[in-house]
C-alpha cells in the first residue's frame, strides 16, 4: 500500500490572523539556530544523493545538528503559540523537511521532491523502492524526523485553530480560506505519509511503537481542524495499516488513532 507520499511544505500562511502579543515560543533566535543547523547538515550531506551515505547521528557533530533541528521541546506548552509566530513555525517546518529529504533521497540521484513529479510509473516505483530501503537503513534518523514533523505540525495547526476561533473574521478572505485549505491538505498528506511508512519492511516493531506517541498527540488537534472527508480518509488509511501490523501495541495504537480521527 506504500505509495509516493512526499513531505508537506507549509505554504500560504500570509493573510491569517495577526494574534496578540505574548512571550515568544518560536522566536527569531530559535528559527535562526534551526536554519543554521539545517544548512550545516546539508553541507555535510552534499553528494549523499549519489553515494547513498548521508550523515548519521552516530557522528557527534551530526547528532548536535539534528538535535537543534528536531528539538521540539519549546512546543510543549499548555497554550497555543500566538498567530504572530506562524511564519517562524512555517520556516521551522521547512528546515525539518530539508533534513528529512536528505535521508529519503540518499542514493537516488535526486535532492528535491519537485524534480520527481514528472517521472513515469516505472521510475517512480524504482525511486519508491530506494526510499523504502532508506527509511529502514536510516531508521534512527527517520524516526526523529517523522516525530519532529508531526510535533511542529501539531504546534502549527493548534496555533491556526486557536486564532481562527478567536478571530473568525480574519479568515473570511479568499486568501485566508485558500491558506486554510492548503494547511488542511498538507496535514492530511503528512499523516498519510507517516502512517504508510510504518509497514515498510526492515522497520522493527520497537521503532513503530516509538512513533505512536506523536501520532496520538496530534490526533485531537487534527480531528478538530480537518474536514469530515479528510478525517474519513485518514481513518481508512490508519485502519488498513493497523490490519497489516502483527505487534499488539502497534495494532492497538493505530486502531485507536483510526477510530478517534474518524470520529
Amino acid at each position: 500500500m506504500r505509495r509516493m507520499v512526499f513531505g508537506f511544505l507549509v505554504v500560504a500562511l500570509a493573510g491569517f490572523g495577526g494574534g496578540t502579543a505574548s512571550a515568544a515560543g518560536v522566536d527569531a533566535a530559535k528559527v535562526a539556530a534551526v536554519k543554521k543547523a539545517a544548512s550545516d547538515f546539508t553541507a555535510l550531506a552534499k553528494g549523499s544523493e549519489t553515494s547513498g551515505q548521508p550523515p548519521r547521528e552516530s557522528d557527534p557533530k551530526v547528532k548536535a545538528l539534528l538535535d537543534v533541528v528536531f528539538d521540539t521541546s519549546v512546543l510543549n506548552t499548555s497554550q497555543p503559540l500566538p498567530a504572530s509566530e506562524l511564519g517562524n513555525v512555517n520556516e521551522w517546518m521547512l528546515q525539518v523537511l530539508t533534513v528529512g529529504t536528505v535521508y529519503y533521497f540518499a542514493g537516488t540521484g535526486y535532492t528535491d521532491f519537485s524534480k520527481v513529479a514528472g517521472l513515469d510509473q516505472a521510475a517512480q516505483e524504482k525511486l519508491q523502492q530506494q526510499i523504502n530501503k532508506n527509511v529502514a537503513a536510516f531508521a534512527p534518523e527517520m524516526g526523529r524526523y517523522l516525530d519532529a514533523q508531526l510535533q511542529v505540525m501539531e504546534g502549527l495547526i493548534w496555533c491556526v485553530s486557536a486564532d481562527l476561533a478567536a478571530h473568525p473574521d480574519n479568515y473570511k478572505s479568499a486568501q485566508s480560506q485558500h491558506g486554510l485549505g492548503q494547511v488542511r491538505s498538507g496535514l492530511t498528506t503528512t499523516l498519510v505519509g507517516v502512517l504508510t511508512t510504518l509497514p515498510i519492511d526492515g522497520l522493527s516493531d520497537e521503532w513503530r511503537r516509538a512513533r505512536l506517541p506523536a501520532l496520538s498527540a496530534i490526533e485531537p488537534k487534527a480531528a478538530a481542524f480537518l474536514l469530515p472527508d479528510q478525517r474519513a480518509s485518514l481513518h481508512d488509511v490508519a485502519a488498513q495499516v493497523a490490519g497489516q501490523m502483527t505487534d499488539p501495541a502497534v495494532k492497538s495504537g493505530l486502531t485507536d488513532f483510526a477510530q478517534k480521527i474518524g470520529g
